[in-house]
């Protein structure tokens, strides 16, 4: 019961920040290929 609670809670929460989620993944998603980026620039 509870888990169902927090699952609706939470996909309204997501569902609120609308594309404030999408941004948020799109500057994961670069700063994790910068990083690997980097890291491969400098182990050379």
């Amino acid at each position: 019961m509870s888990k169902r609670i927090h699952k609706t809670y939470k996909e309204s929460f997501l569902k609120r920040l609308g594309i404030n989620v999408k941004l948020v993944d799109i500057l994961l998603a670069s700063a994790v290929i910068g990083g690997i980026f980097i890291f491969f620039l400098l182990k050379d």
